[in-house]
């Protein structure tokens, strides 16, 4: 499967960006095609560290946010809707400091 990736929102200090040089380059195409099938949203940090998957939930946090997000996550385990992704976002900065910050990624099929 080939898949588009982007970026929601601009708030990431550019001085912490490890793709500098990618963020010159022209995208083609510069915007999503209408072809392309969402897969959801993450929220990972710079590296593209999953806030979703890849950062361990202790015994504490588990319990609470299971309550909270799992009708919230698409049958390939990402969020359905932006809103709940930016939400989520604002939760794994303050759960995952030193990861932090994080972004809200759309993941896309390719068609």
């Amino acid at each position: 499967m080939s898949i588009a990736l982007t970026v929601i929102g601009d708030d990431l200090p550019a001085t912490q960006w490890a793709w500098d040089d990618l963020l010159e380059e022209r995208t083609n195409p510069p915007t999503v095609s209408q072809g392309w099938k969402l897969l959801g949203y993450d929220v990972a940090d710079r590296s593209l560290l999953s806030g979703l998957s890849n950062c361990g939930y202790d015994g504490d946090e588990k319990p609470i946010l299971t309550k909270t997000w799992p009708d919230k996550l698409n049958e390939v385990g990402l969020l359905r809707d932006l809103n709940d992704a930016m939400e989520f976002k604002d939760v794994t900065n303050r759960r995952v400091p030193e990861h932090a910050p994080f972004l809200v990624f759309g993941l896309y099929e390719l068609s």
